[in-house]
């Protein structure tokens, strides 16, 4: 069985890049900054997907920007329930529900929707940890304390990413579920978050700047990156 469905994807891989090559000669597509951000990029390839019948995701746009649709709009994100803190302070700013939902499309924990969006906390100085909630990833990030700072005479705390940070489990046992399967052949080494589940199928991968706290996997292969933990 095994043997048959690996078949059955490498023919499927052969007959998808036969059909983009039809109308692309090259993998790399020229626009300009607007396009590729708001304005959205035609393409043949995507006109004809969007009405194929059987594709495991519904395609929503009839261009592809990384922002197209979204600037201005009310309802790009997602409905989101907040916690008020009535009850409980500690609570405040925290994401209770994501589009009416707890979860995500992740297993296990990973897909737990948790944390704040960021722009509210409550008032407690100083916990070692952070959970913040980010819609575009479908997922939350745990952001380790840094630092003490002072900012303009007032005393606060900086928090960071850290290797635990888009790892995969590889060394730190609770990020395994952003695997299919717990430590799976085809999960990514440490460095990079597969969040194409999360953006309607599409070949999209997440990390920090420069492949920062990465498995050395990333970076031996491109020149000219430069990892900055201050920057």
């Amino acid at each position: 069985m095994g043997y048959v469905m690996r078949y059955q994807r490498v023919s499927l891989n052969i007959l998808v890049d036969s059909f983009i090559r039809m109308f692309h000669n090259n993998i790399f597509l020229s626009a300009n900054v607007s396009q590729w951000l708001f304005d959205g990029i035609e393409d043949r390839v995507l006109d004809i997907a969007t009405h194929i019948p059987f594709l495991p995701f519904d395609i929503p746009y009839d261009k592809f920007g990384w922002f197209y649709t979204r600037n201005g709009s009310l309802e790009y994100d997602g409905v989101f329930l907040m916690n008020t803190g009535a009850s409980d302070f500690s609570q405040l700013g925290n994401v209770e529900k994501w589009r009416y939902s707890n979860r995500t499309m992740y297993r296990d924990e990973c897909g737990v929707v948790r944390g704040s969006t960021g722009e509210l906390w409550a008032p407690e100085l100083g916990q070692s940890e952070v959970y913040v909630f980010a819609a575009d990833i479908c997922t939350y990030l745990i952001l380790s304390k840094d630092q003490s700072v002072t900012v303009e005479g007032i005393e606060g705390v900086q928090y960071a990413a850290n290797r635990s940070v888009f790892d995969n489990g590889h060394n730190y046992p609770h990020t395994a579920c952003y695997c299919a399967r717990a430590r799976d052949r085809n999960c990514l080494p440490a460095g990079a978050l597969n969040v194409s589940a999360c953006r309607f199928g599409a070949p999209a991968f997440v990390s920090l700047p420069h492949f920062l706290h990465s498995d050395d996997y990333y970076p031996d292969k491109i020149h000219g990156l430069q990892p900055t933990p201050s920057v």
